[in-house]
């Protein structure tokens, strides 16, 4: 403390001695509990809700939710990765080839609803043969439309398409939000990394594998090993070999894989139990 500051200090002493009814409080430091207590006080105020947070959700919704995963990474519902199935395996049995098959799948998740896809280049330009690709489906009924124009179009010039053949897969029908979400999915899951050098045809064998795991534990049967409704046809050992390791991890048996933990983010949420 200065000088001038304890000049001052006197003379409020001296005339709290000659002043009626009136004392000198001495200033004393706060005990240490007081200053724990002060402290955790801060602490709690700090994780209490602000005025711009929402308070916590509480309480049961109507269906289970997905998983969070990775930050980005969009989740189905129970019911919306049943309709993904459908599609899935609607288009897995087609007598096309992987490609044709995998640009079905988009036409098919979009047309879902209205019976009409917008297609641009850039949702065939990792295809080996677009053109082909279009041709194949346009020949077989399942589109129709302006096709000769989509390949070369420019990117922000889309091409409405009709989808005759790949409307209605769905039962129940699938609903817009569920449908827009369905679709996330499919891009998302086969632009994952573990696949970024795979196959089209084992892009497509990775999202069946997903769908037909088991959400808790993360396993399931390789098709062929069983006889379940919906399977795709037996997966080659070539296409098995670029999704093991990165994305399934085959059992000694060989009849069932568990995923790997990358693959296991984009798993729907399970069944929710009555």
């Amino acid at each position: 403390m200065s000088g001038l500051a304890w000049r001052l200090v006197e003379i409020c002493a001296a005339c709290a001695g000659v002043t009626a009814r009136t004392t000198v409080i001495p200033t004393a430091r706060k005990p240490a509990s007081a200053t724990l207590i002060s402290a955790f006080a801060s602490a709690e105020k700090a994780k209490a809700p602000g005025k711009d947070q929402k308070p916590p959700v509480t309480g049961a919704s109507s269906e289970t939710r997905p998983p969070a995963g990775k930050p980005g990474t969009p989740g189905l519902t129970a019911s919306q990765a049943a309709s993904a199935r459908q599609l899935l395996s609607f288009v897995t049995a087609m007598p096309v080839d992987a490609d044709a098959r995998l640009l079905a799948l988009v036409v098919a998740v979009r047309a879902a609803r209205e019976g009409q896809a917008n297609l641009t280049s850039l949702d065939v330009r990792r295809l080996t043969d677009p053109q082909a690709s279009l041709d194949t489906l346009a020949s077989g009924g399942w589109i129709s439309g302006d096709i000769n124009r989509i390949v070369t179009a420019d990117p922000a010039d889309a091409t409405l398409i009709q989808a005759p053949g790949l409307t209605g897969l769905t039962d129940p029908p699938i609903g817009k939000t569920a449908r827009s979400r369905v679709s996330g999915w499919f891009t998302r899951t086969l632009a994952a990394k573990p696949l970024k050098k795979a196959s089209i045809a084992a892009r497509l064998a990775a999202l069946h594998l997903i769908l037909h795991a088991d959400p808790t534990t993360r396993t399931g049967t390789l098709p062929g090993a069983t006889h379940q409704k919906d399977v795709a046809p037996s997966l080659s050992q070539e296409i098995l070999d670029e999704l093991d390791p990165g994305w399934i991890h085959r059992e000694p048996d060989g009849r069932r894989y568990h995923l790997s933990e990358p693959a296991a983010a984009y798993l729907p949420a399970p069944e929710q139990q009555p």
